[in-house]
């Protein structure tokens, strides 16, 4: 990530691409609380007409657990299957450490990846495999806008 900030910044391009590593909100504190992490829930349908709430809840995607079927396009979608999707925010799946740290922002959690990390099938216990590749994501973006800034505090052109 510091070798393609060095290149952006070294050829003058950062008005005119954007890499969403390097956008300067990431690791902001987030103002809501409790939003989902996907950016829009999409149903997903597979071949024997199954539909999950996910292309993550299909058993391909899965490494241990089964797939998670919320219903069927014959009776349509257990609204019973969906409550604890409803339900889901950072208070209800973030250990401790992730509610307080401080770069928490932009730090991706995927229901269906702590369902299949989980020791018990849930999607509330939150997998923390992305700690360390998050806050190196911070480091590049603090590395990047800071060069920004100092070359454009001291341009004199």
């Amino acid at each position: 990530m510091i070798i393609v900030a060095d290149y952006i910044i070294n050829h003058k391009l950062w008005n005119k691409v954007s890499i969403s590593l390097l956008r300067k909100d990431l690791g902001i504190p987030e103002k809501d609380e409790h939003i989902y992490p996907c950016a829009n829930p999409m149903y997903v349908f597979d071949a024997t007409g199954s539909i999950y709430t996910c292309v993550r809840f299909v058993d391909f995607s899965l490494r241990s657990k089964p797939a998670r079927i919320i219903g069927n396009i014959q009776s349509g979608i257990d609204k019973n299957k969906l409550r604890p999707l409803l339900a889901y925010d950072r208070e209800s799946c973030y250990p401790q450490k992730c509610m307080d740290c401080e770069i928490g922002s932009g730090c991706r959690w995927c229901p269906a990846e702590n369902y299949d990390a989980s020791e018990n099938g849930t999607i509330f216990q939150r997998t923390t495999t992305v700690c360390e590749l998050h806050k190196a994501s911070v480091r590049a973006k603090n590395y990047f806008w800071n060069k920004i800034n100092f070359i454009k505090k001291n341009d004199r052109s």
